[in-house]
């Protein structure tokens, strides 16, 4: 399969997650977790609260990265208990890059003509290439009333072990 997403192919994924899913990472999703996929594909408030190492935090960066690559404007925000529990899904986002060229070509260049991947203590942020779309992990500072968050405007929230 090409680097490159025709426009068809968007259509066709953004109407079919688990599809896209197959496609763009080569991943191939058990019953439980496709339905998992939908449910947080279609509906505005999924609330996940399946059981420890089911696949919740795959399927919150399956989703997110999706919507970076195939819808316009979006600015999706990723938080946990913890900056390094966020973390956990940007991850993901690291290994697709290293290792997925469709992924990879999805995503904004650097002037080096590299992925545009910020790792901070601030923020882990990643744009889109032709969408105008990012993800952002940031960490949860409950210690200072988690300003931060409040400062943020998302069209897309994932909450990672709640």
């Amino acid at each position: 399969m090409s680097r490159w997403l025709t426009e068809m192919m968007v259509d066709d994924f953004i109407h079919d997650p688990v599809l896209a899913c197959e496609c763009i990472f080569g991943i191939q999703q058990p019953p439980h977790q496709q339905l998992r996929l939908w449910g947080a594909w279609s509906h505005p408030f999924f609330f996940d609260s399946s059981g420890f190492g089911t696949g919740k935090t795959l399927t919150i960066a399956i989703v997110a990265a999706l919507r970076m690559m195939l819808m316009q404007d979006r600015v999706a925000g990723s938080i946990g208990n913890t900056y390094e529990q966020g973390m956990q899904v940007y991850r993901y986002f690291d290994r697709w890059l290293d290792t997925n060229p469709i992924f990879r070509n999805e995503v904004r260049k650097d002037w080096r003509n590299r992925p545009a991947s910020t790792h901070s203590s601030g923020a882990a942020v990643l744009k889109g290439r032709n969408t105008g779309s990012e993800i952002r992990v940031i960490p949860p500072a409950f210690m200072r009333d988690s300003e931060r968050v409040a400062s943020e405007s998302w069209t897309d929230g994932y909450f990672e072990e709640w």
